[in-house]
This record gives structure tokens, C-alpha cells and sequence, in this order.
């Protein structure tokens, strides 16, 4: 007969132990919820940005030279760009160059005759 009471009384045991542990977990996830805050969002004031006049200028300044006089046909670097030794800075027109070769190969052959 007491077979027969554990047989009976232990699945009721175990079903009722399930459903109390159950109910532990849902309450234990209620308390760990965490709590609201508020907040408040405040415009940032920009109208103290001071604005001050000035002028800004190179630390490093460079005057440039050519070896040909002529036309700059296209800039190859803009105000501010950073240049290397060897860069293309500018490109001369070569239209008064081949001009000039030209005259003074006609005055050479003059001399010449």
C-alpha cells in the first residue's frame, strides 16, 4: 500500500513543484526589469559660437619661377594642396614655344645661306 501512496502522490508532488518554479522565474523577470527614467533633450545654444575677423595665411610661402615665358594652359594644383618636390604645378601654352623654335630655325638657316 505504500507503493501505492508514493505512485500516486509523487507525480502530484512533481507537477505541483513545476508550476511553483514557474511562477518564481515570471516574478524574478518582473523584478529585474528595469525601472523608466526620464530625460530631458535640450537644444544645444549656438548663438555663443564667437565669430572673430581675421586672415589666414602660409606658414610656408614659395614665389614661382619659369624657365620659358608663355601662357599657363591648365593649373594642375589648387590654393592649399600639398605639393611634392617634382610635382606638376602648371602646363605652358606650347604654342609660343613651337613659334620661337620656329623663328629662330628660319634665322638659323638665313645665317646660314
Amino acid at each position: 500500500m505504500t507503493l501505492n501512496r508514493i505512485c500516486t502522490a509523487l507525480p502530484l508532488l512533481l507537477s505541483v513543484s513545476l508550476l511553483a518554479s514557474c511562477d518564481q522565474n515570471s516574478v524574478a523577470a518582473e523584478q529585474a526589469a528595469p525601472r523608466p527614467v526620464k530625460v530631458v533633450v535640450a537644444a544645444a545654444e549656438q548663438d555663443k559660437v564667437p565669430s572673430l575677423p581675421g586672415v589666414v595665411r602660409a606658414r610656408i610661402e614659395t614665389d614661382l619661377a619659369f624657365r620659358v615665358l608663355g601662357r599657363i594652359a591648365s593649373r594642375k594644383v589648387d590654393v592649399g594642396d600639398l605639393v611634392h618636390k617634382g610635382d606638376v604645378l602648371a602646363e605652358i601654352d606650347p604654342l609660343s614655344l613651337q613659334l620661337a623654335v620656329r623663328s629662330a630655325e628660319a634665322d638659323l638657316r638665313n645665317a646660314q645661306a
